[in-house]
């Protein structure tokens, strides 16, 4: 595991100009203790790594150096046929390109991983988009933010539900699920998420703007979605459901099921607001029946009464 780790360490050094040893544990997933311990070792080793002093510091290689150790194992060069996002690559524009790369890496891999990338290729084909067609958007402002972010220009655009424009400098693009996000930073230096299928317009300015050194897209986003899930409402709810609805509880897994009779499993689960958890009692026709709390069960009574009067002959 450590020499992955150190080959992992060695090959983000070459990629980026300068990280610091907090940056590097965030990316390998380890403390900083531990890679400031492996960038010792690497030293050691002969790898030219040097520290940079002083405001905006980090780690680096001496220019130029470039290490040999890219060969990809089987399992590795797997991953990169079977992982491929199509429907990002297309919202991008990036489709063929991709297609072309995906063709040299093929060819360029020795004669047994090209085998093995190509017959795990054949046997696994990943397709995102849901099936329903309102689960997909189509982003009609993504090219324009892309060459914004590309170019790093700043943008004025105007967003759904807020009155004029907000002068933004663009960082990046994040793909979640079907939907795209433009993660930028305001005048007052806060940074937001900005759902490019709520922006009415977008205007791209002529003046640049200087993209923070120590900006990470990804430790961004990953600290972002756990502060949106740590301000989800919560309403906590115990069933009895029969064992095929397990599976079809909404958002997240359930926080725990035990098996109460044959068929039939107690479980408690996270429906946000009450209107959800009612919904799903009420579509279950039967085969869900609330334990707790009982104002749940209260809310359902009152709503089967509704539907029977509604629905009498």
């Amino acid at each position: 595991m450590r020499a992955d780790r150190l080959l992992q360490l060695l090959l983000m050094l070459q990629t980026y100009e300068r990280a610091t040893a907090g940056q590097l544990a965030n990316r390998l997933g380890v403390s900083t203790r531990t890679v400031q311990r492996d960038l010792e070792t690497l030293s050691l080793a002969g790898v030219p790594i040097y520290p940079n002093r002083g405001h905006g510091g980090g780690w680096s290689l001496l220019p130029g150096y470039r290490t040999s150790l890219t060969g990809m194992t089987p399992a590795e060069a797997s991953t990169v046929f079977i992982g491929s996002t199509a429907h990002v690559l297309a919202d991008l524009g990036f489709d063929l390109a991709g297609n072309r790369a995906q063709s040299k890496l093929m060819a360029a891999l020795p004669a047994q991983v090209r085998h093995d990338a190509d017959y795990a290729r054949q046997r696994v084909f990943v397709d995102h988009p849901a099936w329903r067609a309102e689960n997909v958007e189509t982003p009609a402002w993504l090219d324009i933010c892309r060459q914004a972010v590309w170019e790093q220009h700043q943008i004025n655009i105007r967003y759904a539900g807020r009155e004029g424009t907000t002068l933004l400098d663009p960082l990046g693009l994040v793909a979640k699920g079907r939907a795209w996000y433009l993660v930028a930073r305001r005048n007052d230096g806060e940074m937001r998420s900005y759902r490019i299928s709520r922006i009415n317009d977008v205007e791209v300015t002529d003046q640049e703007f200087d993209r923070p050194r120590d900006f990470d897209l990804q430790a961004y986003w990953t600290e972002a979605t756990r502060r949106f899930r740590a301000n989800l409402p919560s309403y906590i709810v115990t069933l009895d459901l029969k064992n095929a609805l397990v599976e079809r509880l909404p958002y997240a897994p359930p926080l725990s099921v035990t098996a109460v009779k044959p068929g039939w499993s107690r479980v408690e689960a996270d429906f946000e607001v009450p209107s959800d958890a009612t919904a799903f009692v009420l579509a279950a026709a039967g085969d869900a029946i609330v334990i707790s709390p009982s104002e749940l069960r209260t809310h359902i009574r009152q709503a089967a009464v509704r539907v029977t009067r509604q629905h009498r002959p």
